[in-house]
């Protein structure tokens, strides 16, 4: 089953716009993923997700995708390196790529659509093939608005190769777009944004960023005008392994690739400035950023490498030291992707946040099949709320809203095992006011019904019919039976139980005791409380009797 929030989001969005709604979802900030992200690729993706619309999709779809970045990596290899089995060796490695498995696998994203739209790019431009080269450059534009600044890295490169005016129109049209983006179709016209109307971003860089509401501003001066402190940040013990588990399995290469190392400058500043532990991991999206400019790098650094005036005055061979490269590349690849990739079991991979299960267990069926039967059940035009863990079950609707916002769903599809005590409290407010019901509740999953506003109107009358009668004391005195002032009994000396009765109160007697001692109001025996004083003459009762008053206790 689904454990994260984003499928769902990505689901709900290429429902709606597979619907012609636009990219709209009630799972997003204001309902418009704009708030968040400007990715109208959504759109064009959206024809194929008609044909299944449900998450599965969009998960056959990325790895399609990313399956597809070996073609323009295989013809960058092959134009460069001219030796097939060169650029087959590349592609294997592209394959086993730990950073790779880490895209692919956690959910879904829009980011991950970068990895070989990027190669195509700097290979049509090697290559010249302009027309083919404004289409992928269109591409990734629509991918998402920051991708505009990725656009301009590639644009510097075309400059560096002497294609100087094609260069030069990428990195107007990227700015053009990006401006025209923020300033009419998003949330906030901030680079990383800090308005209450859109996601902040601002987070990713806190550590860079004095005041959030500085952004991208307050990012620049810190590095600017604290450059020691920057470069601490750059080098990080973590964000160091990090980098490690990138270049090793390339063996830094890309580093010698002389003009294409600046397609790398993105990825590497946008990366290396973040302090947001999860940007710089190997098992989120945001390294898609980075490792394909270092592929598309690869096979110039590999033949400026063996080509170069240090290797012949060695008097090496370019042939067997190109190969020693390679699978020099193909054994540190290999062992990174034990360690940390998706293929060979181990304890490091996590899709996400969370481990990989690569054998469910019988209770994980159980629950799938739960959710599943639920998700049969529940109307395709009925709102839902529901929890990230069950989220992309649901997410194909009109609408689906993220717990706690309920708003008008019809249901709750939630993950109560690992509720908070807000969520409960919550949850239990919604029952308690007659508007939900539970329908059923297994392995964890509390599914939820709405009640009708007539039919919790009779739940809440039958609740009042049913419950007790509650009596203030009060009331209770002055109902309780009038006592003839001439039969009371005197105050001193009176006798209790006849005294509690005249108040309507209950007495429980219990057999006297030659041992009994009076309780005082606090429950405890009074070691200096004496039996009243009474001048009535003592009465002799008949063995079994109980004396009036005797070793009575309140009930």
């Amino acid at each position: 089953s689904a454990r994260n929030h984003d499928l769902g989001i990505y689901d709900s969005l290429f429902w709606h716009a597979a619907n012609g709604l636009g990219l709209y979802s009630d799972l997003v900030k204001g309902g418009l993923h704009s708030a968040a992200h400007f990715d109208p690729i959504i759109a064009l993706i959206a024809l194929v997700y008609r044909l299944y619309m449900h998450a599965e999709t969009l998960l056959v779809l990325q790895t399609v995708w990313l399956a597809s970045g070996a073609i323009p990596l295989y013809l960058l290899a092959k134009r460069r390196l001219h030796n097939e089995w060169f650029a087959a060796i590349i592609c294997l490695i592209y394959a086993l790529y730990p950073g790779l498995h880490g895209v692919n696998m956690f959910d879904f994203h829009s980011l991950a659509f970068v990895v070989p739209s990027a190669m195509w790019a700097v290979y049509l431009l090697d290559t010249g093939g302009f027309k083919r080269y404004w289409f992928v450059v269109a591409l990734l534009l629509i991918t998402r608005e920051d991708i505009s600044l990725l656009n301009c890295f590639i644009g510097s490169y075309a400059i560096l190769i002497g294609r100087t005016r094609t260069g030069l129109i990428t990195i107007v049209v990227s700015l053009t777009y990006l401006v025209l983006i923020k300033l009419y179709a998003m949330a906030d016209s901030g680079l990383i944004m800090d308005g209450k109307a859109a996601v902040s971003y601002a987070y990713f860089y806190a550590e860079m960023i004095p005041h959030k509401s500085e952004g991208v501003r307050g990012l620049a001066v810190t590095a600017l005008t604290n450059p020691l402190y920057a470069l601490q940040v750059v080098f990080k013990e973590e964000k160091l392994l990090f980098f490690l588990h990138l270049l090793l399995p390339l063996l830094a290469l890309p580093f010698a690739a002389g003009k294409k190392l600046i397609l790398s400058v993105y990825g590497l500043l946008f990366l290396g400035l973040a302090t947001r532990h999860h940007v710089y991991s190997l098992h989120f999206q945001y390294s898609s950023l980075l490792f394909p400019m270092l592929f598309a790098a690869v096979p110039d650094g590999l033949r400026r490498v063996t080509d170069g005036p240090r290797v012949k005055a060695l008097g090496l061979q370019r042939a067997p030291l190109a190969w020693t490269l390679l699978f020099g590349m193909l054994a540190a690849t290999v062992v990174t992707t034990v360690k940390y990739g998706v293929i060979f079991p181990n304890a490091s991979f996590k899709a996400g946040w969370n481990r990989l299960t690569r054998v469910p267990t019988p209770d994980m069926r159980e629950r799938y099949a739960f959710v599943k039967e639920i998700a049969a059940t529940i109307e395709s035009d009925a709102a839902v709320s529901v929890t990230s863990a069950v989220g992309a079950h649901f997410s194909n609707r009109r609408k689906a809203y993220h717990w706690p916002n309920v708003s008008d769903a019809d249901y709750l599809v939630l993950n109560v095992k690992n509720f908070k005590k807000d969520d409960e409290r919550r949850l239990k407010k919604l029952c308690d006011k007659k508007q939900f019901r539970l329908v059923k509740e297994e392995h964890g999953i509390g599914f939820y019904a709405r009640i009708d506003e007539e039919e919790a109107a009779q739940m809440r009358d039958a609740e009042k019919a049913a419950a007790p009668a509650r009596r203030k004391p009060a009331a209770r005195a002055k109902d309780a039976p009038k006592v003839d002032p001439a039969l009371s009994l005197p105050a001193t000396g009176a006798d209790p139980a006849t005294a509690a009765a005249a108040t309507g109160a209950s007495l429980t007697a219990t057999p006297p005791t030659a041992t009994s001692t009076p309780l005082t109001s606090a429950g405890t025996k009074s070691s200096t409380s004496k039996p009243p004083v009474s001048n009535k003459p003592p009465v002799t009762k008949k063995p079994g009797a109980t004396a009036s008053g005797a070793g009575v206790e309140p009930g």
